[in-house]
């Protein structure tokens, strides 16, 4: 306890993620709080939540639209890293096509911005792929021309979301300076994307909207 000041008298706001136990706690607190006339703007700036893990969970649940397009990609990135032989075939067929970088990523599931990563990288072989399962009967996986295209607009928006991540999870103190103007270029994205005439991009952006305004 400091002199003369209690913790309360010290206390603006508190930032914490979105699990339902912190809602408890923080409702409480505020409770308490409000008893004793401590609660600037009468609350309303007292429970901020975690921008970065709302950014995450809007992510996560983007990327469930199009889990079976994510699984395949992670399916062929997994089959030819499992063999040297097949890389080498692979390596060749992408040396036709000038395509220097010969490294396949693959995902960690419970990390979205590695899935990111596998994407932006399998998309320089969107060529060779289907070269390839022409000389592999085996391989079954390679996304079809539609969901190339699918991966390529995804990219687009996940880019945005990626580098807004990095800037407010790289700073040791993300002040409001700091993060509202790239919550701002996430409502912005996810407002124009959602008038798009693609009917993919439409839809997911709607549908991320929805979640950035229950969870914001």
């Amino acid at each position: 306890m400091f002199k003369g000041v209690e913790i309360k008298d010290k206390v603006f706001t508190i930032s914490v993620d979105n699990a339902s136990a912190n809602d408890s706690c923080i409702k409480i607190l505020k409770d308490n709080f409000a008893t004793n006339g401590r609660l600037l703007c009468n609350g309303k700036l007292f429970h901020v939540r975690c921008c970065a893990h709302i950014l995450n969970i809007m992510v996560q649940h983007g990327l469930q639209q199009v889990q079976d397009i994510i699984e395949k990609v992670h399916d062929t990135v997994d089959f030819l890293n499992a063999s040297d032989a097949r890389l080498k075939r692979f390596g060749e067929l992408a040396s036709q096509y000038n395509v220097q970088d010969r490294k396949l990523i693959l995902e960690c599931k419970t990390r979205w911005n590695s899935t990111y990563d596998m994407l932006d990288c399998v998309i320089k072989f969107r060529k060779v792929f289907p070269r390839y399962a022409l000389h592999d009967y085996s391989y079954n996986y390679c996304p079809d021309d539609d969901e190339w295209e699918k991966i390529e607009k995804l990219l687009k928006i996940l880019k945005v979301f990626k580098a807004t991540i990095n800037i407010i999870s790289g700073s040791e103190y993300p002040t409001a300076n700091l993060f509202l103007g790239e919550v701002q270029r996430i409502k912005v994205l996810l407002d124009v994307k959602s008038e798009s005439l693609d009917d993919f991009v439409e839809y997911g952006s709607k549908h991320e909207r929805e979640v950035y305004q229950v969870l914001g």
